[in-house]
């Protein structure tokens, strides 16, 4: 456990000085605080009340962003974060003002004090300070899709309520938009129907606390939406033996065929592939990715290499720059030549992205698959910077080809996660109006899962989540699937096929 300078206690105040908490005693004469319930919740402040404890002469309310702070253990030990904030009060409803709006999530506990006695709430509350209500919406209907924009302070979610009428009564629909730090700002609603006029209106949802509505915005549906399901899946090097912590990793000859097991299970359309770039044999004639496509057709696929003019003759592919797309030739064809862009500056890292255009073979639909694998390595502002350049590089394909692009790939990026505290390339795709399929689909699949397993067995149950599909306005997503095979003991049942599970969404592709 991290031991945190000692802190002195002052009502609502940052605590910095003596220890936090009074020693414990044993007497049962004191009441524990019960029923926490969160009382009022501002930009700035939020008050937090208790059912009254029996023999309390005063209450103290411990609040912080970091969860550990409010530990039973580092609460009595007086360990805390120079987060944690403390308000002091005779009666059990208390405030804890002066706050700067962010989205992180506070987590709050009362305690009931008599003299050297004190008792704790058995229970953790958390709240999200209260965000301002959306501005301008916006309603767009073109050749591109239907989708809503808008603008206000961030927050961890949006709830987007849709009927066909003004007043808000008719056919209303409210689609929920969830994110861990911070959502896109738009939304492409997946139910309607071509033709018909239809009302939105938003209000933020940061971490539980909701702002007001907006006015409602309308639009005309233009468009109609086809269905593809996508994924992205880093096989994991077949030069690895051992996770930086020391687990050891299987070999590809035994890794392979469960890989292609899970994959199949969900029956993707395209496949988004990371780190298949390895020789798999002596002659070093065929790479992982190409074993992995014999291993998914051995078990009744029919997939193909998409021609994204990666080369397979060299060895100079790196861990970055071994992307590759893969797709079920019953479901789909490619269109044309495809390619590959560097976009980091330094060529020696390889971090480069492949894309190809695909077309239903059952329905008009066609658009530009991108994928990559972005390094975990140098600055936020690089990893933002190159997710800027890849959102670039991808637009003016997909214009020059008039069809809607999806990015899909290993971003190696998480809020709390790994050695970046700013998710870079989540930044950049926010400013593009670009979504999160997790944030905005109607169902989520196995979200408690880690999508980085870390070769672990069983897998880590922490919601770190480093695999995206991004979908850019126009583009809906109704599913989000963290694929995994386990067992009911929650474990694989045999070696774990990566590092990383498949991503797949359902995603609806406009076309007229």
């Amino acid at each position: 456990m991290r031991r945190f300078a000692r802190a002195v206690l002052f009502a609502c105040v940052l605590v910095t000085g003596v220890a936090v908490a009074a020693p414990a005693d044993a007497s049962t004469s004191l009441g524990t605080p019960g029923h926490q319930r969160v009382a009022a919740v501002t930009a700035t402040s939020f008050t937090v009340s208790t059912d009254r404890a029996a023999g309390a002469r005063s209450y103290r309310l411990f609040a912080s962003t970091t969860y550990s702070d409010v530990w039973l253990d580092n609460l009595t030990a007086g360990h805390h974060s120079t987060a944690l904030r403390v308000a002091r009060a005779t009666a059990p409803r208390l405030t804890i003002a002066g706050l700067r709006y962010g989205t992180a999530t506070w987590f709050v506990r009362m305690e009931a004090v008599a003299g050297a006695r004190h008792r704790y709430a058995s229970t953790i509350v958390r709240l999200g300070l209260r965000p301002s209500t959306p501005s301008t919406l916006r309603a767009h209907s073109s050749a591109a899709g239907t989708w809503l924009t808008w603008d206000g302070v961030a927050s961890t979610g949006y709830d987007v309520q849709q009927a066909t009428d003004a007043a808000m009564t008719r056919d209303v629909r409210t689609y929920a938009v969830r994110a861990f730090r911070s959502a896109a700002q738009q939304f492409t609603p997946p139910a309607r129907t071509v033709g018909r006029t239809y009302y939105w209106r938003v209000r933020a949802w940061n971490n539980g606390t909701r702002s007001g509505w907006t006015t409602p915005a309308h639009a005309t549906v233009r468009t109609r939406l086809g269905h593809l399901r996508l994924m992205t899946y880093n096989l994991l090097n077949l030069n690895n033996t051992a996770e930086p912590d020391g687990t050891p990793i299987a070999p590809w000859s035994q890794r392979a065929a469960p890989a292609a097991t899970v994959v199949l299970q969900h029956r993707p359309d395209v496949i988004g592939v990371e780190e298949g770039a390895e020789f798999v044999d002596a002659g070093r004639t065929t790479r992982q990715v190409q074993s992995f496509v014999a291993a998914l057709d051995a078990q009744g696929g029919h997939f193909a290499l998409a021609d994204t003019a990666t080369p397979f003759t060299t060895d100079t592919l790196g861990r970055y720059s071994g992307n590759y797309i893969a797709y079920d030739t019953t479901a789909v064809e490619q269109v044309g030549s495809g390619g590959y862009w560097t976009l980091d500056d330094d060529t020696s890292c390889g971090h480069n992205a492949v894309f190809a255009e695909f077309h239903r073979l059952d329905s008009p639909v066609s658009f530009l698959y991108v994928v990559t694998h972005a390094p975990n390595l140098g600055t936020d502002a690089n990893r933002r910077d190159e997710t800027a350049r890849l959102i670039a590089l991808g637009s003016a394909e997909a214009a020059q080809l008039h069809v809607p692009v999806v990015y899909g790939g290993d971003f190696n990026s998480y809020p709390q996660w790994g050695a970046h505290p700013v998710d870079g390339p989540q930044v950049a795709m926010a400013a593009a109006d670009i979504a999160d399929d997790e944030t905005v689909a109607l169902t989520r699949t196995n979200a408690a899962y880690n999508t980085i397993n870390e070769y672990r067995n069983p897998p880590a149950r922490f919601g770190t989540h480093i695999d995206y599909l991004w979908l850019p306005p126009g583009v809906a997503g109704t599913s989000w699937d963290n694929q995994l095979v386990l067992t009911g003991a929650g474990r694989f049942p045999g070696v774990p096929p990566s590092d990383h599970n498949p991503v797949s969404g359902d995603v609806w592709i406009p076309f007229a």
